[in-house]
């Protein structure tokens, strides 16, 4: 390590900081860490549009594309108007209906 002087101080013993290749790599493994695969090919970084399930690789979340093809749009316009492919599409779809099927519903039950 190099010594720096700072101010004209020749005893300073603060170094430059070192940004060798096994530090970056270390980074950006922690960095991927944080993303959680949480559906094939549905990933979750809190870094990323705020944590929202998003197409794994990409910044497009799940909630956009399901308003699209609710809208009436079918997968294949969404995939192309979104650079994704029609699986992509799908499994967004099909993440969106793994949660609604296993959230407990709105509504109280009548007792």
């Amino acid at each position: 390590m190099t010594r720096v002087r700072l101010n004209g101080q020749s005893d300073s013993w603060k170094s430059t900081p070192r940004w060798d290749l096994a530090f970056l790599r270390g980074r950006v493994r922690n960095d991927r860490q944080k993303t959680m695969e949480m559906f094939p090919g549905i990933s979750m970084d809190p870094d990323i549009r705020f944590g929202k399930p998003c197409i794994t690789g990409t910044r497009i979340d799940v909630a956009t594309l399901v308003g699209a093809v609710a809208a009436g749009e079918t997968v294949e316009t969404v995939a192309d108007e979104y650079a994704l492919t029609v699986e992509q599409v799908r499994s967004a779809l099909g993440y969106a209906a793994h949660v609604a099927a296993h959230l407990p519903p709105a509504v109280r039950q009548a007792s």
